[in-house]
């Protein structure tokens, strides 16, 4: 399909220096993500649920930032959004709403767990940790200002 995408890109009439390579990345992204769609044996809204985990972990781990930081959140929902817009421009059903019905539940079946993930990792993050939670909760603007790897007491500190 991706081949097909390229040929069939390449061998058309104007090139809009703009807008073609947007056309052609959307539409080779959604030929690429039915390929993938269609050969697993993953059913699509698991696939929604795992991809969106994944994505807020590689988030966090390139932000250098925790799960309590609202940052990979918001690029998991920023994907998201582009895919269901993607979704809605490359597709056309018989019934349009039907398919803005699919695109929400999409988007809330994406978003269910790296949502969850952000609350407790913000309010309880000793369910995450294992560790008694000793400090009150930490509001919303400073959780984005902490350090990603907690900082070492005294005891902990190399020696110089």
């Amino acid at each position: 399909m991706f081949a097909w995408t390229l040929i069939e890109t390449a061998g058309g009439g104007r090139i809009n220096p703009v807008v073609q390579p947007v056309e052609w990345f959307a539409r080779a992204f959604m030929d690429q993500k039915m390929l993938f769609e269609r050969a697993s044996v993953i059913d699509s809204d698991a696939i929604h649920v795992l991809v969106g985990v994944g994505l807020q972990l590689v988030a966090a781990l390139v932000l250098r930032r925790s799960l309590a930081s609202v940052w990979p959140w918001l690029i998991v929902f920023a994907l998201e959004l582009a895919n269901e817009v993607n979704d809605v421009v490359q597709q056309v059903w018989p019934d349009p709403a039907m398919q803005l019905g699919e695109g929400v539940k999409d988007v809330v079946v994406t978003m269910a767990l790296p949502t969850l993930l952000l609350l407790i990792a913000r309010f309880a993050p000793s369910v995450l940790t294992g560790k008694p939670n000793k400090e009150p909760p930490v509001a919303v603007a400073e959780a984005d200002e902490k350090e990603w790897l907690p900082e070492l007491d005294s005891n902990q500190r190399p020696s110089d």
